[in-house]
């Protein structure tokens, strides 16, 4: 620096470095992609909500449609926590499934997204591969949905089978 001015030095040293985290790489696709990104994860958001409450819906319908299998299951001498056990396992067995065939196919599609962004002829440093906290995530999210679209229907199938086989008893 013995050969600047002092104007110039004053002015190098004023200068700030703008530092970013290193995971979030030197790239302009985050500010090109960014908002649509944002609406599209929210669109998915919405269909996954759409999604779930028709899986809800579909349990009931089954449970409704099971009534009679539940009433000769309790007639025939099964408890009502086994069977409520049965059709929590089975509505669990089919959303640890749906996640893991969910996840999957995000992954397959994401991949294959990737491969429709322009590069420019530059290396894209982009990572397909979800991180941990994904797969928690999916797998507590499946375990919830199970546990809550399960639980209930299972419920309500116990309800009206005791409440009508307890009136028919009372009639008797």
């Amino acid at each position: 620096m013995k050969n600047t001015s002092k104007y110039n030095e004053e002015r190098f040293l004023r200068r700030k470095v703008l530092m970013e985290p290193a995971a979030n790489g030197y790239s302009q696709m985050r500010r090109d992609y960014g908002t649509a990104l944002i609406v599209l994860m929210c669109m998915v958001g919405l269909v996954l909500l759409i999604a779930c409450f028709n899986v809800a819906n579909l349990l009931i319908a089954r449970a409704i449609a099971r009534q009679k299998e539940v009433a000769v299951r309790l007639a025939v001498g099964a408890s009502k926590w086994q069977l409520l056990r049965q059709l929590l396992i089975e509505s669990l067995l089919l959303s640890v499934t749906g996640g893991i065939a969910g996840l999957f196919l995000s992954m397959a599609i994401i991949r294959a997204l990737l491969h429709f962004l322009p590069s420019d002829g530059a290396p894209l440093m982009l990572s397909a591969d979800p991180d941990l906290r994904i797969l928690a995530f999916n797998a507590a999210l499946a375990l919830l949905t199970g546990v809550l679209f399960g639980l209930a229907p299972a419920l309500q199938a116990l309800r009206w089978i005791c409440g009508t086989r307890s009136r028919t008893w009372s009639e008797e």
